[in-house]
C-alpha cells in the first residue's frame, strides 16, 4: 500500500519537475554569419529551429520569457519576437552597432561597436530603458574596443575585453572591476563571443569555431560543443538562456524537494493508520 502510494506521488509530479527543467533548458543563439535567430539544444548544439532572418550580422540576444529581444550591427533597433518566431516589434535607441544585448530585470544594457552618436569606438556598456532611451552609460576600465559579450548576473556584469578576447571580467553596475579574468578561454577557443547562464553553467560563444564552450559557476572549463545546422556549422555570435531562470536559478530544486516532502507526508500519513 505504501509503495503504491509514493509511487503515485512520484508519477503524479514528474510530469512538473520535467516541465521546469525543459523550460530552463531552451538555449537561444544570434548567428555571426547566416544572418539568423535560432533555438539550440544546449547539449548537442544542434539548431532546432529557426526563429527570424535579420538584415545584417547578429549583435546580441536576451530571452526574457516568452519574449526574445535581438540586435544586429549597422541598425540601432532592439528587436522583439516570441518564442516561435512572431514578430513583436522594435525599440528605437541611438547606437548604430550593439554587439551585446542583456537584461537587469528592469532594463537592457548593450555594448556598441561605435560610440553613441555614430562615431570611434568605445569600450562601454549602456543602460537602456524599454523606451530606447540610454539611461546610464559606464565604461569597461578592462577592455578594449569592440566588446561583444555582456551579461548581467548576480547584481553585476559580466563583460569580454574585445572581438576575439579570451578573458571575461566582471564589473559592478557602477563600472568598477571587481574581478579580473573570471573566465579565460585561452586554449579552448579561437574567438570567443558572447555569455550566457542556465542557473549553473555558462556558455560562451565561440563564432570562428562553430561552437561554445561551457564553464562552471566558478569559470572553471567543462567542455566544447559543436553548433550545427543540417550537419553544417554554425557561427554562432551571443547566446541567451531565459533570463528569469536564469535569475532564479536556486529556486530550481523545489519540485524535487516538493516531492520529497509530499512522500514524506504520505508515510507518515500512511504509518499513521497502520497504527490504529
Amino acid at each position: 500500500m505504501l509503495k503504491n502510494l509514493v509511487g503515485m506521488a512520484i508519477a503524479s509530479l514528474m510530469p512538473l519537475v520535467m516541465t521546469q527543467a525543459a523550460s530552463a533548458a531552451a538555449l537561444y543563439g544570434n548567428q555571426q554569419s547566416g544572418f539568423n535567430v535560432n533555438e539550440l539544444n544546449p547539449s548537442t548544439g544542434v539548431a532546432t529551429s529557426t526563429l527570424a532572418r535579420a538584415t545584417s550580422a547578429g549583435g546580441g540576444i536576451v530571452n526574457i520569457g516568452n519574449s526574445i529581444f535581438y540586435t544586429t550591427l549597422n541598425d540601432t533597433r532592439i528587436y522583439e519576437i516570441d518564442t516561435v518566431g512572431n514578430g513583436l516589434g522594435a525599440i528605437n535607441t541611438i547606437l548604430p552597432n550593439m554587439a551585446a544585448l542583456t537584461w537587469d530585470g528592469s532594463n537592457f544594457w548593450a555594448t556598441n561597436y561605435q560610440a553613441a552618436n555614430g562615431t570611434g569606438q568605445n569600450r562601454n556598456a549602456y543602460q537602456i530603458n524599454t523606451a530606447g532611451n540610454i539611461v546610464n552609460t559606464i565604461t569597461l576600465s578592462n577592455s578594449a574596443n569592440f566588446v561583444d559579450a555582456l551579461l548581467y548576473f548576480d547584481g553585476k556584469l559580466i563583460a569580454n575585453r574585445g572581438f576575439g578576447s579570451s578573458n571575461y571580467d566582471v564589473y559592478n553596475l557602477a563600472g568598477n572591476l571587481l574581478q579580473a579574468n573570471f573566465i579565460d578561454t585561452t586554449g579552448r577557443s579561437t574567438g570567443s563571443g558572447g555569455i550566457a547562464y542556465d542557473g549553473t553553467n555558462f556558455y560562451i560563444a565561440d563564432p570562428s569555431s562553430s561552437s561554445f564552450s561551457t564553464y562552471s559557476g566558478t569559470g572553471t572549463y567543462l567542455s566544447t560543443v559543436p553548433t550545427t545546422s543540417g550537419g553544417s556549422p554554425l557561427r554562432i555570435q551571443s547566446l541567451s538562456f531565459d533570463y528569469a531562470a536564469n535569475q532564479n536559478s536556486q529556486q530550481v530544486p523545489e519540485p524535487l524537494s516538493f516531492v520529497g516532502t509530499l512522500v514524506a507526508g504520505i508515510v507518515v500519513v500512511v504509518s499513521k493508520r497502520s497504527m490504529k
